[in-house]
This record gives C-alpha cells, sequence and structure tokens, in this order.
C-alpha cells in the first residue's frame, strides 16, 4: 500500500505519513509547520484509542474465557496439590498498553508542534490521567 492509498483510507492528508512529526534534531516546541496539522493530532489520537480499546477488549476475553487451571504436585508427596489460575491476558496487556503509550507519545508531539507548549501542557495533563487510570485498573 502506498502512503496515497492509506491516506485516502484513513482521510488524511498524505503529508502525515510522509513527514510523521517532528525529528530529533528539532527542538521541543519549536516546529510551526503546515505538515503537523489537525489531521495528523486526530489521527494520531483515533489510533491511540483503538489500541487503547483493543487492549481493554483483550483483558475482558482473556480473563472471562482462557482462565487457565494447572495442577502443581508439591515436593514432598503427600501434601495435595496446589492450584494455580494464570491469567493469559497480562502479557496482551502489558504488550497493548506499552504500544498505547508509545502512540500516546507520538500525539504529544503533534500536539506540541500544532498547538506549542499550551497543547504539550494539555497532552501531558491528559498522559497523567491516562496513568492515573491505568494505575487504578491495576489495582482494581
Amino acid at each position: 500500500m502506498t502512503s496515497t492509498t492509506l491516506a485516502t483510507l484513513f482521510a488524511v492528508d498524505s503529508e502525515l505519513f510522509r513527514y510523521p512529526g517532528p525529528t530529533l534534531g528539532m527542538s521541543l516546541c519549536s516546529v510551526r509547520d503546515p505538515r503537523y496539522s489537525l489531521n495528523s493530532l486526530i489521527f494520531s489520537l483515533w489510533v491511540f484509542f483503538m489500541f487503547f480499546s483493543i487492549s481493554n477488549a483483550s483483558c475482558l476475553f482473556f480473563y472471562g474465557e482462557t482462565n487457565v487451571e494447572l495442577t502443581v504436585k508439591s515436593h514432598p508427596p503427600g501434601f495435595g496439590t496446589k492450584k494455580v489460575f494464570l491469567a493469559l491476558c497480562h502479557p496482551f496487556w502489558l504488550l497493548y498498553r506499552i504500544f498505547s503509550i508509545i502512540l500516546f507519545l507520538l500525539f504529544l508531539y503533534y500536539a506540541c508542534s500544532l498547538l506549542g507548549f499550551f497543547g504539550l501542557f494539555l497532552s501531558l495533563l491528559l498522559l497523567l490521567l491516562l496513568l492515573l487510570l491505568l494505575l487504578l485498573l491495576l489495582l482494581l
């Protein structure tokens, strides 16, 4: 697929795929370029929430359906068995969460280049709320 085909598929500018964001050589929030448009910001946020919802759905599926019960024989014999429940959600959950946080950092780049320091502040505030939500999910 070419970048034009992808851009047509997602209804965003093809510039998003040619110039994905500020490069490492650019200083933070100093870029004012029409390539970093509102379409890029919305697209990166949409992808972030898509992966966030996929991770939640995968956790619900794995917690609800595929808990595996293993019987582990204890050493020395005669003490019976222990039951260990493996929640298969954890590796998938961590993978999706890490990837969604990386996508959110991409969103921070777009917010910074489009809105300046105010956009960066709002994005960091959203990131803080997201981390608090993740912490709440871990504690439940």
